[in-house]
């Protein structure tokens, strides 16, 4: 698992009798400004347990700040309640320090944590993901292999318009491809469950400390400047970015991005039976912005042959 970009900061264990209640303030404030926040106490010996740093690094996954309440070497960052003894300072878990020693200091404190966070959220890979394989029962033939003026389908419009924006690209679904597409990785629904929902999950379980950014095929208006304006969105504390459309109130999930800390979410909702992925939206965590009037089009689906002459 790459650490690198996944926030976890820990608390060196030294004497400060106000410092449990400096870090309460703390959680409160980034609670405040929307950033879940986790802490677990990091017993004497645990690092020395086979797998601990891989489950602590499993919670992380599951909220935007993991604090260790104990030294932890894989720490991105110290939090430090105290004044730390230059002698003390080879003990840190990383030169990246957030010093707090006084109630005065917890707003800048936690400023200085937020923007961090931030920093992290950028280093996370955008992947992007295809769906394909619908039923396509309106149209009368696969819409990912259907031909866009300019002769590409609409899969490889698709890819041509997402991959410059994104680290890497798959496809999800079934069915036939263009024959310059097998190139890329393919991606099966999880078994017995299709669908969308289906298709981000299965994306997820692939690799899952990566963000995505889902597209339907059947979406063929999308543009690098939609792109550019959703991804712009992000920010900690906001684990989905769902657009809305404005005119019609309909949520769009198919034309979205998705963080990975949205995969456990996802699959409480398959294992409750549930297969729409427009109940997303009600994660908390999820934020709907409008779409910019003038970028509707990017997220017009094409159902039926009339349609592509709208």
């Amino acid at each position: 698992m790459n650490h690198a970009y996944i926030p976890v900061l820990c608390v060196p264990q030294h004497d400060n009798p106000g410092g449990g209640q400096l870090l309460q303030l703390v959680i409160h404030q980034l609670r405040v400004a929307a950033i879940s926040t986790r802490v677990i106490k990091c017993q004497r010996g645990s690092q020395k347990r086979s797998g601990f740093v891989d489950e602590v690094f499993d919670l992380a996954l599951q909220s935007d700040l993991l604090i260790i309440d104990g030294f932890f070497k894989q720490a991105g960052g110290t939090l430090e309640f105290a004044a730390i003894d230059p002698k003390q300072s080879r003990t840190s878990c990383s030169q990246l320090r957030f010093e707090c020693h006084s109630e005065d200091k917890v707003q800048a404190c936690t400023e200085r944590i937020v923007a961090w966070l931030m920093s992290c959220l950028h280093k996370v890979p955008v992947w992007g993901c295809i769906l394909i394989g619908g039923e396509s029962s309106r149209m009368g033939s696969p819409k990912h292999l259907l031909a866009a003026d300019d002769g590409k389908t609409w899969l490889q419009r698709s890819i041509s318009v997402i991959e410059p924006e994104v680290d890497s690209v798959v496809i999800s679904g079934a069915g036939d491809i263009p024959q310059t597409l097998t190139s890329y990785k393919r991606i099966a629904d999880i078994p017995g469950v299709a669908g969308p929902l289906s298709g981000i999950a299965s994306a997820m379980r692939y690799s899952p400390t990566v963000s995505w950014l889902l597209l339907a095929c059947d979406m063929p208006g999308i543009s690098t400047e939609a792109i550019n304006w959703l991804l712009k969105q992000r920010k900690p504390g906001r684990i989905a970015i769902i657009p809305k459309n404005p005119e019609s109130g309909r949520s769009e999930p198919l034309f979205a991005w998705y963080d990975f800390r949205c995969s456990s979410h996802i699959q409480k909702l398959l294992s409750s039976g549930e297969r729409r992925i427009t109940q997303v939206k009600r994660i908390a965590g999820v934020y709907e912005p409008e779409i910019p009037a003038n970028l509707y089009y990017a997220w017009r689906n094409i159902n039926r042959p009339e349609d592509r002459s709208g």
